[in-house]
């Protein structure tokens, strides 16, 4: 597979190309959530939609520390790779994959464990539902942060 040199010939196709995965990758997400609340909408009612609005305010907020985090190492490591330093680029990539890993278990466990007294902090309305739909969320947090840790050296690319 070919490199793409962006500092050559016209912006607007390797943008696409580059933008493409990210925009779908966005869509998807938002189509998830609507999904999700759908669902819960429907099969378990108002008090379901209570959760999970509060069980995300605590989601999203450990999921955008974990994007800044894997952000930042995939700047350093666009930068390692543009200044064609491959062990640098090696050793960023696999540091910012394993540090992905050890932060995804350790939100893992905070959700888990502690994810019922921060709603109670919050004062959530619907604190049953919400703990329920937060702990579950929490439970797969390690593969958001696989994913992530995966995809961020990819971008930096």
């Amino acid at each position: 597979m070919g490199q793409t040199d962006l500092t050559k010939g016209g912006v607007f196709k390797p943008l696409v190309k580059y933008a493409a995965p990210l925009v779908l990758s966005s869509v998807l997400q938002a189509m998830y959530g609507l999904v999700d609340t759908i669902v819960a909408g429907q099969f378990i009612g108002a008090e379901a939609l209570s959760g999970l609005t509060n069980a995300n305010t605590i989601t999203n907020m450990a999921t955008q520390i974990l994007i800044g985090r894997c952000n930042g190492g995939g700047i350093l490591i666009g930068q390692y790779f543009g200044a064609k330093k491959r062990s640098e680029t090696h050793q960023a990539t696999a540091t910012l994959f394993l540090g992905s890993l050890a932060a995804g278990l350790i939100a893992t466990a905070l959700l888990v464990l502690l994810g019922r007294p921060m709603l109670i902090a919050l004062g959530a309305p619907a604190l049953e539902e919400a703990a329920v739909y937060l702990i579950t969320c929490g439970a797969g947090f390690l593969l958001v942060a696989a994913y992530n840790g995966a995809s961020a050296p990819l971008r930096g690319v």
